[in-house]
């Protein structure tokens, strides 16, 4: 059993929707909120659905991948790349919507294998001092700002997704974090919840 809640992924925009009395907002937080869950869980195909055919993605919402692309083919490959045993959740969020669409910033936290992450430090040629243990496991949080632009009809039409500050590492155990299977048990069931995905119309 982990320390995080596996619903963490979801639990600011669910809070947010309560605040919320907008019908135009309403829609495109349940549509932001329906995107996030078919990235998590690994349907990307359903994801894309509510997005323009000229999309433009710069990085993605749960996974620290980074890319820019745009056409929902791209993004369709490159968001294959989701379905993996990724262990993470989201601290600390905040989230504005308005009529030009959402902003997101929040802290993301994952697992790393000590040797995951000396490849990853190599890679990205990080002179970063601390020893780390290659049969430990670390826990790294980065605060991340994510802006969806959206069309009248509420359809997504873009998207970036940055990191905005340093990364940090805990060393930690696998098992304070949720394993993918339950992070999907946990939101897959919240699809129900939300409206039908269609455009809006007034």
């Amino acid at each position: 059993m982990s320390d995080h809640d596996p619903l963490s992924n979801a639990t600011g925009i669910i809070q947010k929707l309560k605040k919320t009395s907008n019908p135009f907002h309403k829609h495109i937080l349940n549509t932001f909120l329906r995107r996030l869950i078919l990235e998590v869980i690994g349907r990307a195909e359903e994801m894309l659905e509510m997005a323009t055919d000229d999309v433009k993605f710069s990085a993605t919402l749960i996974t620290p991948i980074a890319f820019s692309l745009s056409g929902k083919e791209k993004a369709l490959e490159a968001l294959s790349t989701l379905k993996q045993d990724f262990r993470c959740f989201i601290k600390d969020e905040t989230i504005m919507v308005s009529d030009d669409g959402i902003f997101h910033s929040y802290e993301f936290h994952h697992i790393l294998s000590g040797e995951q992450l000396i490849q990853k430090l190599h890679r990205e040629k990080d002179q970063n001092d601390k020893p780390f243990k290659k049969d430990s496991f670390y826990e790294r949080s980065a605060r991340y700002n994510h802006f969806l632009k959206f069309t009248a009809d509420g359809r997504i039409k873009e998207e970036t997704n940055g990191q905005c500050g340093p990364d940090n590492y805990v060393e930690t155990t696998i098992d304070a974090h949720p394993t993918r299977e339950e992070v999907v048990n946990a939101l897959e069931p919240l699809l129900k919840e939300i409206p039908t995905w269609s455009v809006y119309s007034q």
